[in-house]
């Protein structure tokens, strides 16, 4: 069973996806890449909470985002720990001193 849209059939929504982006801009947009464009938008409008929302509703575009977030939460927690680590280098050698 299909979509139908007018004359149309189609064989899922992906489809109907892609030709609905045709007929609006002309140009032939994947149904991967319209998924990149909304959580794009959605990391740089919403909280993280509202994100981690919109991506559970697309399985596999919640395990990209869960790795992207990981990545994103990684990189803070090291750039905190290093400038631990630095202030931490500067006491020790202010103790060392003369």
């Amino acid at each position: 069973m299909g979509l139908q849209d007018g004359n149309l059939l189609f064989e899922n929504a992906g489809q109907a996806v892609i030709k609905f982006w045709k007929m609006r801009i002309g140009k032939n947009i994947s149904v991967t890449r319209i998924r990149q464009i909304i959580h794009t938008a959605a990391s740089e409008h919403l909280d993280k909470e509202d994100v981690e929302k919109i991506a559970r509703g697309d399985t596999h575009t919640f395990q990209v985002s869960e790795i992207h977030y990981n990545k994103q939460e990684a990189l803070v927690i090291a750039n905190q720990a290093d400038k631990v680590f630095h202030l931490l280098k500067t006491k020790v050698i202010e103790q060392a001193a003369p």
